[in-house]
């Protein structure tokens, strides 16, 4: 699920969790019946935690290599943000783009 979510631009554990129960497609990647509950966040930052940086490294590598044979990624080099930002999420913040009002 992490692959998953990487590969398609989510940027959080919940994100994830979040789209895979919702996903037909990935259901059935993820070996997941219909009736079966999809792992949580928890679950997924737990796991994430628990593989060494160089199992993730190996995993990643081994992925795009096939990606790579199979004609799906262009380029010489992959390249992740992790840029930390400073998030407010106050409702009193949200203003309209076309007025300016909140």
């Amino acid at each position: 699920m992490l692959l998953v979510g990487f590969f398609e631009g989510h940027d959080s554990e919940r994100r994830i969790a979040s789209h895979v129960p919702d996903s037909l497609s990935l259901r059935r990647f993820l070996a997941l019946d219909l009736t079966e509950r999809s792992p949580d966040h928890s679950t997924l930052s737990e796991t994430r935690r628990r593989i060494s940086l160089e199992a993730h490294l190996r995993v990643f590598g081994w992925v795009l290599e096939r990606l790579r044979e199979a004609g799906l990624l262009r380029g010489r080099q992959p390249a992740v943000d992790g840029t930390t930002l400073l998030a407010n999420a106050s409702m009193r913040g949200i203003v309209r783009r076309e007025s300016g009002k909140g």
